[in-house]
């Protein structure tokens, strides 16, 4: 025998009736703390990413100042290195200037390197470097040891260039130079980290076009690696 609603005391379906809107009560609760916790996920999720908008246009401020302050292009290039390197905690970042006329690379700028070594001209005369500047993208490698670019990435590795991003620069058609954003272990570059590369790569492109024409580009052209005689 089942019983009603109606059989029971007056007290007692008082009680059901104020159990059942206690319970709708708690299911309406625990959805807004569970959307007000959602709310402020979002919240610190926003204010994380504009303290890295804040972060990343200090460093687009100092490259700016950069520019209309060096003396020069190995003073300029240093300062715009060094703010990448800051921005994306990269291990290396190296630019390789192209003369046009002569075909061929000037000796590197860039933070992290101090006075070229033999892994440096390597690089720079490597076909990687000569592949990338006639290139229309940048090209990405995530783990140069285990890659599948028909290039030979070997004088990457002898850098210590492990995973990097190589940069093709170009000011209004000129061919400028190639910038190295390097890491020593496997990286996977997110959107973020390669838009930074490829301003700052633009940025530094027009400046160096811009000293060109006013004539105030002065550096000296990398010398011709040495022939061991047999």
């Amino acid at each position: 025998m089942t019983l009603d609603d109606s059989d029971l005391p007056p007290s007692y379906r008082q009680a059901i009736i104020y159990a059942q809107e206690l319970r709708e009560l708690y299911h309406k609760e625990s959805g807004l703390r569970h959307e007000l916790e959602r709310r402020v996920r979002q919240l610190e999720e926003l204010k994380t990413a504009l303290q890295q908008q804040v972060f990343d246009l200090l460093a687009l401020h100092e490259i700016g100042l950069a520019i209309n302050s060096a003396r020069n292009a190995q003073e300029m290039f240093d300062h715009i290195a060094q703010s990448l390197v800051g921005v994306t905690h990269a291990n290396v970042c190296i630019l390789f200037l192209w003369d046009d006329g002569a075909r061929r690379f000037f000796s590197q700028v860039g933070f992290g390197v101090f006075r070229e070594k033999p892994a440096d001209v390597e690089l720079r005369e490597s076909e990687l470097s000569r592949r990338v500047i006639s290139m229309p993208d940048p090209l990405e490698v995530e783990d140069a040891q285990n890659s599948h670019v028909d290039i030979d990435l070997t004088p990457a590795l002898k850098r210590g260039l492990r995973s990097f991003m190589a940069v093709p620069m170009r000011s209004r058609g000129w061919q400028v130079g190639v910038l190295y954003v390097g890491f020593r272990e496997p990286h996977r570059f997110d959107e973020r980290e390669r838009q930074l590369a490829r301003l700052v790569a633009d940025i530094s492109a027009v400046a160096l076009h811009r000293l060109q024409l006013l004539g105030e580009l002065q550096l000296e052209p990398a010398a011709e690696p040495e022939i061991s005689q047999t």
